[in-house]
């Protein structure tokens, strides 16, 4: 219903919030409407419990609410870790049962109490530490002060499923005792760690608002009191009558209670963190079998439910926690066979696997995952669920004799390996084609209760073009000697000509193109990948490996309102997917929005703790400069996979920006011994830059010129090191060609500081400074960004800029050792000063 920002009142002095709706546009009509009331009613409502209205601001870019700013935390954002100790929650429901009743007695009922609409706010009261505060009276109605009167209903059934009581969902009266329901709903989460009406469907959570009694909560978590469960109940009542009869009467309730549970539970806030957490979630079925009555009561509220469904869409409230994505692992096919013959089966093994991945594409709330070789763990496939945070293991076994092969699929628990479905069956591995599509029927078997998604096509590709595709495939994924990308794009390109509704082909090229972008910097790469994805988007526009791959390249080329609505497809498409959110989360770090971006990606790692998801997140807190956080994710990743190569990186860049150069240096030569690629490549000349190896920086350095010829960050790298190395007229003809390089860079604004180096060393200062204060007010924070503009004052002779950018650093995690070029010798014992006050103040 709007925007929210920080603001400051310069006339009363005081900080607020400044909520804001667009005008001018004809269907923006109602939800002013609903914005004034809002205003209007808060503001004749004076409580801590409630979030204050100060103001109303009608201007030319929109109308305002000026309210007080809450610091604090959105409850959505506590129940992330799990369900709260039953004592917390039951202190902040008390906070928000005592705004409820204030409001009621001025005549207001919210209609919309959920996680999203409370704030916990630090207060300063004396032996409290947190305060629960309502906000949004966005779908506040008047009512008589103290009755049930029927509210009005002049813009239809409005609202979140989670928040509607069943008279509310019937459209039936609506008064007080409809925000005790939405409060029973709202306490049963903050309990439980789930939400009392679960479902797959909007039908299927409003049929269950309407006629399914949830378990108690104490049954779901034994550590809940029973008479905390118990209340919760009353709360939950179908019948309104059957509710407490004021929000006074319920805190009356709780307060007594709040008496009886133990001491440590009644200290507010005496547990900061969330006490528990469970795995247990209430059934997804309702029985009600065998009970005639509740069987034709449920019938008529059913058609009840469906019917507002299309109220619901109309007015955009589609709110209902998503369906939840079952994550499958594809691990490698095996091969059992005699003698050499193994080794003839490679292409029937990837075969397997690749129709499998295709098979579980087609599956609605189905999420395939394909573990790398260092993820595989030896067969073990509970070692892989857990690597992966896999539901379930799809594995494959090719048995192959003189004459025939046998192929068996299994279907495997993760959390145990329990066999869930298997079937084996003869296959031609002549004919690559065949045997692919024989797998995919078969899959379909062994997910007989998930549905089919609709715009993803069949296998349309000749037999031959087939095989030939899943040659080329695997000699660049084996990274063949002499295969090169232009090999692959050239072969790829071929089959198009005579497969052309083959959607791998377009993809895999789109893919393999983006890759050798990060490398190149070459804006045909980018232009080449957008045509080929827009190739595959004409065959599919609604296949989700489309959507995600339209989303990577405009985010790669900066057209970021493109992957936006890309990603908003594929949200649609595939509402429950960490992987989209993922997407979203670097969207939003491209977008300068990081704390939206970590705040993300945290989501991700909630929903699916993988190893790989784990590093991610380290990996963007590194970036954001948040070195100890990003540390703990990577032990937890690595605690998940040891040998895993993303992880194994993902801790050696920590130890070249803030621990030991020479173990970054060891790490890197296992990493490039492994996978001599440019990233890898130039980390480990860093490495030995920072060691004082120049010699061996320079040789690295060189090697990954070869990978990226013309990258102005490597460029950057030699120079230094031919510098370093008194090599000074190699090094001046190097910056002058990081700085051609950058003229002619798709992305010059990320090569801001490399740039300002260059020109540093060229001994044009004007320019270097211009260029590095562009690059730290597009990015204040970044710790590398200040050490970079730390380097680059230094070199001008600004040593008051330089250790004032130093000391930033420092605070954010570089180490000491970064400072140990001489260029930086003339603030060399200022800087000692600054790392000894950096150690005593951390950050």
């Amino acid at each position: 219903m709007g925007e929210v920002y920080a603001g400051f009142d310069e006339r009363l002095d005081r900080p607020v919030a400044l909520k804001r709706i667009w005008s001018g546009r004809e269907e923006d009509a109602t939800a002013r409407k609903r914005f004034q009331r809002e205003a209007r009613a808060v503001a004749r409502i004076h409580h801590p419990a409630i979030v204050q209205v100060y103001d109303w601001v009608e201007s030319g870019d929109g109308d305002w609410i000026v309210m007080e700013l809450v610091e604090g935390w959105p409850l959505r954002q506590l129940l992330h870790d799990g369900p709260l100790a039953p004592g917390r929650a039951a202190r902040l429901a008390r906070d928000i049962l005592v705004g409820l009743a204030v409001a009621h007695a001025g005549g207001i009922v919210h209609r919309d109490l959920k996680a999203e609409n409370v704030m916990v706010a630090a207060d300063s009261s004396p032996g409290k530490v947190e305060q629960a505060k309502i906000l949004d009276f966005g779908l506040a109605r008047r009512i008589d002060p103290g009755s049930e009167t029927r509210l009005s209903t002049d813009d239809g059934l409005v609202g979140t499923l989670s928040a509607m009581s069943p008279e509310q969902v019937r459209g039936g009266e609506i008064g007080p005792r409809s925000d005790l329901f939405a409060l029973g709903s709202l306490l049963y989460e903050m309990m439980t760690g789930v939400t009392p009406f679960r479902g797959d469907s909007a039908a299927e959570i409003l049929q269950r608002i309407c006629a399914w009694d949830p378990p108690p909560a104490h049954s779901v978590i034994p550590a809940v009191p029973e008479a905390l469960s118990a209340f919760i109940s009353h709360l939950l009542e179908k019948d309104p009558r059957k509710r407490p009869p004021s929000a006074e009467d319920a805190l009356a309730e709780l307060d007594e209670i709040l008496k009886r549970l133990p001491a440590g539970e009644t200290i507010a806030g005496g547990l900061t963190g969330n006490a528990f957490r469970t795995a247990v979630e209430p059934p997804i079925v309702p029985e009600i079998a065998g009970r005639r009555g509740r069987l034709e009561w449920l019938g008529w509220r059913a058609a009840a439910a469906v019917a507002v469904l299309g109220v619901l869409a109309a007015l955009g409230v589609w709110l209902w926690p998503p369906p939840r994505t079952l994550y499958v692992a594809v691990p490698e096919t095996t091969v059992a066979a005699p003698g050499d013959a193994a080794q003839d089966l490679v292409l029937a093994a990837s075969a397997v696997r690749t129709a499998l991945l295709q098979g579980l594409l087609g599956f609605q709330h189905v999420a395939a995952l394909e573990p790398s070789r260092d993820e595989g763990t030896a067969g073990d496939p509970v070692a892989l669920a857990r690597v992966l945070a896999a539901d379930e293991v799809l594995t494959s076994r090719l048995e192959c004799g003189n004459r025939t092969c046998r192929l068996v699929l299994r279907r495997l628990r993760g959390a145990d390996g329990r066999l869930l479905w298997t079937t084996g069956f003869t296959v031609d591995t002549g004919s690559l084609l065949e045997m692919g599509l024989a797998v995919v029927e078969h899959l379909h078997a062994a997910y007989p209760d998930v549905r089919l998604r609709s715009g993803v096509p069949d296998l349309e590709v000749r037999a031959e073009d087939y095989e030939a595709y899943l040659r080329l495939k695997g000699r660049f994924d084996n990274r063949e000697q002499g295969f090169s990308t232009d090999d692959l794009l050239t072969g790829l390109e071929r089959l198009e000509r005579t497969s052309p509704r083959f959607l791998d082909l377009p993809l895999y090229a789109a893919a393999a193109l983006v890759k050798r972008f990060e490398v190149t910097r070459s804006r045909a790469d980018l232009e080449r990948a957008a045509q080929e994805v827009e190739r595959a988007r004409s065959t599919a526009p609604d296949d989700p490996r489309v959507l995600a791959q339209m989303a990577t390249v405009a985010r790669v080329a900066g057209r970021l309102d493109d992957a936006e609505a890309a990603l908003e497809r594929l949200r649609r498409l595939d509402p429950g997917n960490a992987q989209c959110l993922q997407q979203k989360a670097l969207l939003l770090e491209r977008r300068g929005k990081r704390q939206e971006a970590l705040a993300l990606m945290r989501e991700v790692v909630r929903q699916l703790p993988s190893a790989g998801a784990h590093f991610d997140l380290g990996s963007m807190l590194y970036r954001h400069g948040d070195v100890t956080a990003a540390r703990g994710e990577m032990e937890a990743g690595l605690a998940l996979a040891p040998d895993l190569y993303k992880g194994l990186s993902a801790l050696a860049q920590l130890e070249l920006a803030s621990g030991d150069p020479k173990r970054a240096a060891e790490l890197y030569e296992t990493l490039v011994s492994r996978s001599p690629e440019y990233a890898e490549l130039t980390n480990l000349g860093t490495a030995y830059l920072l060691a004082g190896q120049y010699a061996d920086a320079a040789l690295r350095f060189r090697k990954a010129l070869e990978r990226s010829p013309g990258s102005p960050s490597a460029l950057l790298n030699l120079a230094d090191a031919e510098l370093l190395a008194g090599r000074h007229k190699e090094a001046s003809a190097l910056y002058r060609q990081v700085l051609e390089q950058i003229d002619h860079d798709p992305q010059p604004e990320k090569l801001l500081t490399v740039r300002a180096q260059a020109l540093a060393h060229l001994n044009r200062a004007p320019e270097a400074v211009a260029a590095v204060q562009e690059a730290l007010r597009l990015d204040p924070e970044s710790p590398f960004k200040a050490y970079e503009a730390s380097l680059v004052f230094a070199l001008v002779g600004d040593h008051s800029s330089a250790l004032w950018n130093a000391q930033r650093a420092l605070d954010r995690g570089f180490d000491l050792r970064w400072f140990a070029f001489p260029w930086f010798d003339p603030v060399r014992a200022q800087l000692a000063e600054a790392a000894r006050r950096s150690r005593r103040n951390p950050s």
